[in-house]
């Protein structure tokens, strides 16, 4: 057994294994594919989060705006919590049950 030592550096948000810094996930998805489609991809869900689908549903703004007046009116910690899930949805696999 191995005594691998994990560090996450909080200032260079970089995460080290033995002192190694390791590979993040956005210099693989550059490496692979084309970032611009990445982006693309992870904006979609943040606003899918949100109520809105900019590809699908264009000129449905309806859900959004209830969405956005919903966290209007929340807690600050809540509306932090929300938001933090809207950065995060790209990481969700949509599909999972």
């Amino acid at each position: 057994m191995t005594n691998d030592i994990y560090e996450f550096d909080k200032v260079e948000h970089a995460h080290k294994l033995n002192g190694v810094e390791l590979i993040g996930i956005s210099s693989v998805v550059k490496d692979i594919t084309s970032f611009g489609a990445a982006a693309y991809y992870g904006s979609r869900r943040a606003l899918m989060e949100l109520g809105y689908d900019p590809k699908d549903a264009p000129d449905a703004l309806q859900s959004f705006v209830n969405e956005v007046n919903r966290i209007v009116a929340l807690a600050p910690k809540e509306q932090k919590q929300a938001l933090k899930n809207a950065y995060l949805a790209h990481a969700i696999d949509p599909t999972a049950t």
